[in-house]
C-alpha cells in the first residue's frame, strides 16, 4: 500500500465515524429540546391550575410559556429556513407575535399596570 491508499483508507473511516458523531449530537439536541418543552409544559399546567383554584401560585406560568415559545420560534424558524414550507413560516410568525406579546404582559405585570 502506498501512502495515497493509507490517507484515502484513513479518510473513509473517519468520515464515517464524523456522520456518527453528528448524527448523535443532533439526536441529543433533539432529546434536549423535547425535554424542556416537556418540562415547561408540565410547569406552566401546574402554575396555571394552582393559581385558578388558590389564587396564587409559586412562580409566574407566563415565564415558562414564554420560553416554550421562544423555543416553538426557533425550531419553526429552523425548519422554515430549511424547507422553505409556509407552515413553518405561519408557525413562527405566530410563536414570535405571541412571544412578543407574553413578554410585553410579564413587563407590565411586573410594573402593576394589569
Amino acid at each position: 500500500m502506498n501512502k495515497e491508499d493509507i490517507l484515502k483508507k484513513s479518510r473513509e473511516e473517519y468520515k464515517i465515524s464524523d456522520e456518527r458523531d453528528k448524527k448523535i449530537e443532533t439526536e441529543a439536541y433533539s432529546n434536549a429540546y423535547l425535554a424542556i418543552i416537556g418540562v415547561n409544559a408540565i410547569l406552566i399546567l401546574i402554575l396555571f391550575f394552582q393559581k385558578l383554584f388558590t389564587g396564587k401560585a409559586f412562580a409566574d406560568y407566563r415565564v415558562f410559556f414564554l420560553a416554550l415559545l421562544i423555543g416553538l420560534c426557533a425550531k419553526s424558524y429552523t425548519n422554515y429556513k430549511y424547507n422553505k414550507k409556509k407552515t413553518d413560516l405561519y408557525s413562527f410568525i405566530l410563536s414570535l407575535l405571541a412571544s412578543i406579546l407574553t413578554l410585553i404582559t410579564i413587563i407590565m405585570s411586573g410594573m402593576n399596570i394589569f
